[in-house]
């Protein structure tokens, strides 16, 4: 079943269909990290090349390319130990410099002047761990191979990348569309899916096209508990789409459709996309446990590894999962004493105004919502022995500029989450209603 539903309505109170596009107002950004493009030297580069220059135009944001060359196996020695063979990865690590240097030069869309690195480690730990250290905006790679051998050995990087990525991995094969107009992604109405599809709307540029598809379960269970379950259901979504279709404040050009299907969520996007002629697809990959890390999902394994177009695959924003969970080789700074929260909430304030937040709050880890979202943080503050902690946020978006004051009363617990860099992911504040969790994008 395929549904389009309204969000909105004109002045004249008639429903507009498909079309939910809005004069964007200015927004004060911060500039962008760069689109890092993971290559190796081989011929494939130019379709790599291709989509970094597209999304680097569509996110202003510069470009660099970073090899990553996996270090010689260590051999055994004579009489025990092993040994190394440092010169030997140093000559192959200028060596595939080289390579790659030569492939940015003779690649159509490649630029001489892009800035290129080659460092040595295991491809999918390296390319996430320097993609969070240079805060960069898109990890470009390639779609890899997908034959069963593959699977088995676990050489399928882009996956192992994804599996550790904490940014959004764009993965194009060698027929990257010059320029992507038509992007399906993926809805859950997650934060990870929401993510997705801002960035879609930015890459598909000022006259494209996203559509927003929500797979909806099977419903062939013929008792009255599962029809009003169904029913409930599909009552749901209407103020779901609205809701995401409002925060993704799409420029005036581009048209965002809403679409419902049934089956199986990855089958269903993969054949939605194909028949609708896509040339990019978004999902968002939700991590909740170690189990869910690992695996990055189900549907998003699939979707990577059956894919026929460009697919972007987005994280959670930032501080994902549940409250008390970290990201891995996070740092967190957390203090139950009111005393001290003053003087952190300053440091904190300091460092980050001006940075877009997305605002969280629900009485259990698992179930926060979003307050709102394309929030410029202002800054945060707490009265010296007060149990209470008030955050000032700027409000950019729809038509609406002004402020959002948000307070918590009868906090037990602030923390300030930081990446293994010391950059500041997020705050989270644990209180006598439950969680509040703020992110930076």
């Amino acid at each position: 079943m395929i549904s389009q539903l309204p969000s909105r309505t004109d002045p004249s109170g008639q429903a507009v269909v498909g079309d939910y596009s809005t004069p964007a107002p200015a927004v004060r950004r911060r500039p962008a990290g760069p689109v890092l493009v993971a290559c190796d030297g081989a011929p494939f580069a130019d379709a790599l090349f291709n989509a970094a220059r597209v999304a680097a135009a569509s996110l202003d944001a510069r470009i660099d390319v970073l090899g990553v060359c996996e270090p010689t196996p260590l051999a055994p020695a004579v009489g025990g130990g092993v040994i190394a063979a440092p010169e030997l990865d140093a000559m192959r690590q200028r060596s595939m410099l080289d390579d790659v240097r030569r492939s940015v030069s003779i690649a159509s869309t490649g630029d001489p002047d892009w800035r290129v690195d080659v460092l040595l480690g295991a491809p999918p730990e390296t390319l996430a761990i320097e993609a969070e250290r240079r805060g960069a905006s898109l990890l470009v790679m390639g779609i890899g191979r997908h034959n069963p051998l593959d699977r088995l050995l676990g050489t399928e990087t882009t996956l192992a990348t994804l599996r550790r990525a904490r940014v959004p991995v764009l993965a194009v094969g060698t027929a990257f569309t010059p320029f992507p107009r038509h992007a399906v992604v993926g809805m859950d109405f997650s934060p990870a899916s929401l993510r997705a599809a801002k960035l879609a709307v930015r890459l598909v540029g000022d006259a494209g096209r996203v559509t927003l598809v929500h797979v909806r379960p099977r419903f062939d269970h013929p008792s009255a508990d599962w029809r009003a379950w169904d029913q409930e259901y599909g009552r749901t979504l209407t103020p779901l789409f609205t809701d995401a279709v409002e925060q993704l404040d799409a420029p005036s050009g581009v048209t965002v459709e809403t679409v419902t299907v049934r089956g199986d969520p990855a089958p269903a996007l993969l054949a939605y996309a194909q028949q609708s002629g896509a040339d990019l697809l978004g999902i968002g990959t939700q991590r909740h446990g170690v189990l869910d890390r690992l695996l990055v999902g189900s549907v998003a394994t699939r979707v990577i590894r059956n894919t026929r177009i460009a697919t972007l695959a987005a994280p959670a924003p930032l501080v994902a999962g549940p409250a008390g969970l970290a990201p891995e080789g996070a740092r967190v700074e957390s203090s139950e004493d009111p005393l001290a929260w003053p003087s952190m909430l300053d440091a904190f304030s300091r460092l980050n105004t001006g940075r877009e937040a997305l605002l969280e709050i629900g009485p259990e880890a698992t179930a926060l919502r979003p307050v709102a979202a394309d929030l410029m943080f202002s800054g945060a503050s707490s009265e010296r022995g007060s149990l209470k902690v008030r955050m000032l946020l700027e409000r950019n978006g729809n038509g609406t500029d002004g402020h959002l004051a948000h307070e918590d009363a009868q906090v037990e617990r602030v923390a300030i989450v930081r990446d293994a860099a010391g950059t500041d992911l997020g705050l989270r504040l644990r209180h006598a209603r439950g969680v509040t969790r703020l992110s930076f994008r």
